[in-house]
This record gives C-alpha cells, sequence and structure tokens, in this order.
C-alpha cells in the first residue's frame, strides 16, 4: 500500500463558492428533483399497470408477442388475446416468471 496517497480535507462551504459552482448546484440540484420525480411516476406507472394486469376485465388490455398492449386498435386486436381469455391463476403465474 506504498502507493496510497493521504489527501487533505476540505470543508465544503456552498457560500463561498463561485456563482458558477452556485448555478452548477442549483442545476444539479433541480435534475435530481425530475429524474427523481420521473422515477416515481414511473414506479407509480409499473404498479398500476400490474395491478391492472391482474384485475381488470375488459376490453382494453390485450396480451400479444410484444407484451401487454393497452388500448389496442381493432387491426392489433385481432392477433392479440384479451386478457379476459385468462384466469387469475394464469395472470399471476406470469408474474412469477
Amino acid at each position: 500500500m506504498g502507493n496510497v496517497i493521504n489527501l487533505p480535507a476540505v470543508a465544503a462551504d456552498p457560500e463561498s463558492d463561485r456563482p458558477e459552482q452556485r448555478a452548477i448546484r442549483v442545476r444539479s440540484r433541480l435534475f435530481a428533483a425530475l429524474f427523481t420525480t420521473a422515477l416515481a411516476l414511473a414506479l407509480v406507472f409499473t404498479l398500476i399497470l400490474c395491478a391492472a394486469v391482474l384485475f381488470y376485465d375488459g376490453p382494453l388490455l390485450a396480451f400479444g408477442p410484444g407484451g401487454v398492449w393497452i388500448a389496442p386498435t381493432p387491426g392489433e386486436a385481432a392477433h392479440l388475446s384479451p386478457l379476459t381469455a385468462f384466469s387469475f391463476g394464469q395472470r399471476l403465474r406470469a408474474f412469477s416468471r
């Protein structure tokens, strides 16, 4: 371990930063909030879609080679199986794979 260099600790003081550093810090906080919101929305959408696949019995969800289709057009629906064709056990088994 002879090649390890001890670096001096530098205290971060946001008040003494240059204006450019403050601008970068503000923008990075905005980006972090934006990405956190996007992640939260993606997770909520995923949970809603999982619940819909398990419990929804209507014409707006169908299953086909590309996965679950939301509100397929009549031309697309001809090649897809509606989720109402599957039992709850079959739907649940699809999540365990």
